[in-house]
């Protein structure tokens, strides 16, 4: 391993989820010493929101409105083999109520103009969507929840388990982990009325390399204990490392806009 070149250990880790590159980061002094670079590279969240102008700015809003990047984004920050799929996928923001305006003028402030929409609201009982564009046409949509929808209930609520991962000004996380970095997930059951729609976003996702099956059939791909697994960025008063968490310690980390204690 010490003797791989970088270029090659990027090709072998690229293929494999953040989960995997850390792992193997713990096997020895010698692994770290190699991996450390690579993953300093890949997964610089800096980096990886690199179409903002002041990446740390965007993370100081989400951590003060709990604002977080969701959708295919956030699956592709674990699997770096993914992001070929996503270079021109729109940056999905979902933002709690009632912290719009802040998120808002943040982004005006990255550089990026408000686009008034000309689709009508679906659900606007449960969400408002902004859309944004900077000067290299990249698109945000800014998901704005009402009063009557928690960001927990909307990420649970999410079409199929391939998505339920984000980023928050905290770190990034996976609900559905093992199953998603083996690969595999399922649709929503309120989806279940639309056959049509779900046959598009399995084919999708098949020539993506991942097999996504219906609600009815999700035993096939689920796996074991369902926890989520989550990586912290390194804060100046605390260690960065992973944690994995149940469904009630997101639900009330996502309350309170704050992590806790993490162990490697």
């Amino acid at each position: 391993m010490e003797a791989l070149p970088i270029a090659l250990i990027a090709k072998i880790f690229d293929t494999l989820t953040l989960r995997d590159a850390l792992h193997a980061s713990f096997v020895s002094h010698g692994w770290r010493s190699v991996l450390n670079p690579y993953l300093r590279d890949t997964y610089n969240i800096y980096k990886y929101l690199s179409c903002f102008l002041d990446p740390k700015s965007v993370l100081r809003v989400f951590r003060r409105t709990g604002a977080v990047l969701s959708g295919s984004r956030g699956l592709a920050y674990f699997l770096p083999s993914h992001r070929v799929f996503t270079n021109s996928s729109d940056w999905d923001i979902f933002v709690p109520h009632p912290n719009y305006y802040n998120v808002h003028e943040e982004l005006l402030s990255q550089g990026f103009i408000f686009v008034p929409r000309t689709k009508p609201q679906l659900t606007p009982e449960h969400f408002l969507v902004y859309t944004y564009y900077n000067a290299a046409k990249e698109k945000v949509q800014l998901v704005a929840l009402t009063r009557e929808r928690t960001l927990y209930d909307c990420l649970m609520d999410f079409h199929h388990s391939l998505v339920q991962n984000f980023i928050s000004g905290w770190g990034a996380y996976s609900i559905q982990w093992e199953s998603t970095f083996n690969r595999a997930g399922w649709m929503a059951k309120r989806l279940d009325p639309y056959p049509k729609y779900q046959e598009e976003e399995i084919q999708k996702y098949d020539r993506r390399g991942f097999r996504v099956v219906r609600w009815l059939d999700r035993h096939l791909v689920s796996q074991g204990e369902q926890n989520i697994f989550a990586v912290y960025w390194p804060m100046k008063q605390s260690v960065c490392g992973q944690t994995y968490l149940s469904f009630e310690e997101l639900e009330l980390e996502l309350s309170i806009r704050q992590p806790p204690c993490v162990q490697e």
